[in-house]
């Protein structure tokens, strides 16, 4: 790996893969076992159904690069690729949202009208995003936790965006950039920027997703004002091998304070991070990590959860742990991967953990293929209006909008904790997102491509790119058992107690 200083003062990383696989831990090299089917309990209905209610819509994009009428007909856009939404604390109630496209809206929780913040189209930072769905564009932002607090404190009207732009080379790069506002409470965006942090040798498949502050951390505690960075591993199955090496920033949870360093550097490295000392690049958290998109805090214990999309067996929900390693390309859920036993990584299969497995660290929920695709949020439930769901893991899958649940403190050493099936009501009627909220996508048909969050409360809200809509989850409603539950019980969803599913060969969507 390469570090430089470039104009500005920015700090580039240049991955240089040089890891030969022979030489990879955790590889057994005895000759491969027969492969496994994974399988888990069918995921059956928990007994909460939520209210699914309106709270506004998010402006259309108006410039989604389209597809190829000719060569892919009858596939369809998004009205808006909105992604997450978040509080920023002490600033009244306001909601800021991010849009793939390159915008930032700012709304509240009892709905105002979206109105445009800061759009990154028009600031000249080369900033760019491809077609939905795929790793690209403004794929993460993050309010410093002092944004509106004292003016005489760093991180005083600072913001974060992690986003797809050209570097001086001409090369994309996923660029941390930091933007400092000359007034927190204005409506609009107006001050500088600069970039903290440049990451190549990415596809626009994996690569850049959540960033945060742990909400949780208070002034004075070690982990406050600290930004994670959520790295995927840069490609389908990895072939690179860069989650498991630990001179790689891709696959993995990276932790830096973004604040300029006192003598000019463009960032620092926490003191406590694991790798400060050697043995892999100091902005490394944790490791393993295929697709973490999102991660979240538990708002009373302060422990951080970290979702994991997989390839091929299982999407996972793993405990955040300082010097952690995950598994990935190696691992997949409790299973271990074809390149695990030397194989080509595209074997696509599961197989036994090795004799003497160690090393790892194991999610403690998630769901196999034979319940969904892609899990692509989470959200550690803390708020006050749904009290059955207190402390407990709230999932959801990308693709057909699912909704599951989990007591991750049940799982863990290799086990997994039960999960339910959490149903939605719209206007008193049960209400399937993928027949309701479903567009057709290149990757499969009909995508429901949703996203969870918070407000400012820790209520939860659902994100829908196919109309732009932000939701509200509410009270649980008391409704009988719902037919979708019916119809699994009748075998036409495919409930049959452990059982795979195999999803368009099994193939990931993302």
């Amino acid at each position: 790996m390469k570090r430089f200083r470039a104009a500005g003062g920015v700090t580039i990383v240049v991955v240089l893969v040089s890891v030969l696989a022979a030489a990879r831990p955790g590889v057994a090299w005895a000759g491969a076992p027969d492969p496994v089917v994974p399988v888990e309990p069918a995921i059956g209905y928990g007994g909460i159904t939520l209210s699914l209610t309106p709270l506004v819509t998010v402006p259309a994009e108006n410039d989604i690069p389209q597809y190829n009428p000719i060569t892919d007909p009858g596939l369809q856009q998004p009205l808006s690729r909105i992604l997450y939404a978040d509080p920023v604390a002490g600033d009244g109630g306001r909601l800021f949202v991010n849009v793939i496209g390159g915008e930032i809206y700012q709304t509240t929780a009892p709905g105002a009208a979206p109105s445009l913040y800061l759009d990154l189209r028009t600031q000249n930072i080369g900033f760019f995003a491809g077609p939905d769905p795929g790793s690209n564009g403004l794929n993460g932002m993050a309010f410093s936790p002092n944004f509106a607090g004292d003016p005489g404190k760093p991180g005083y009207g600072k913001l974060y965006t992690s986003a797809w732009t050209t570097n001086a080379q001409g090369t994309p790069v996923v660029e941390i950039r930091e933007w400092t506002t000359t007034d927190p409470a204005a409506a609009t965006f107006s001050g500088t920027s600069r970039a903290v942090m440049q990451i190549d040798n990415y596809t626009t498949g994996h690569a850049n997703g959540m960033i945060a502050f742990n909400p949780t951390a208070k002034p004075g505690d070690a982990d406050y004002g600290n930004l994670y960075i959520g790295s995927g591993d840069g490609q389908y199955f990895d072939p690179a091998q860069n989650a498991q090496n630990l001179g790689s920033l891709q696959g993995k949870m990276l932790r830096i304070n973004p604040l300029e360093g006192a003598d000019g550097q463009a960032y620092t490295i926490p003191s406590d991070n694991p790798y400060v000392a050697g043995g892999g690049l100091p902005e490394i958290w944790a490791s393993g990590l295929r697709n973490p998109q999102s991660f979240t805090w538990d708002a009373v214990t302060g422990q951080m959860y970290i979702n994991d999309i997989g390839q091929n067996l299982f999407e996972e929900v793993n405990v955040g742990i300082a010097g952690a390693n995950y598994g990935w390309d190696l691992r997949e859920g409790l299973w271990a991967t074809a390149p695990a036993y030397g194989l080509p990584a595209d074997d696509e299969q599961g197989y036994p953990l090795p004799v003497g497995d160690a090393g790892f660290t194991y999610p403690v929920c998630g769901y196999t293929h034979g319940e969904g695709y892609s899990m692509g949020s989470g959200i550690l439930y803390r708020g006050s209006a749904i009290p059955e769901l207190d402390g407990k893991y709230i999932m959801q899958d990308i693709v057909t909008g699912r909704l599951f649940a989990c007591d991750p403190s049940q799982g863990g050493d290799g086990t997994l904790a039960a999960m339910s099936e959490i149903l939605l009501d719209e206007n008193g009627q049960d209400i399937n997102l993928q027949l309701s909220f479903g567009y057709n996508s290149w990757l499969t048909s009909p995508r429901v491509d949703t996203r969870l969050s918070v407000d400012g409360d820790g209520e939860l809200l659902m994100l829908m790119k196919a109309d732009g809509g932000i939701y509200r989850l509410g009270q649980a409603v008391d409704t009988p058992e719902p037919g979708s539950v019916a119809l699994l019980a009748a075998g036409l969803i495919g409930l049959a107690g452990l059982r795979r599913r195999v999803v368009a060969g099994g193939r990931r969507r993302d």
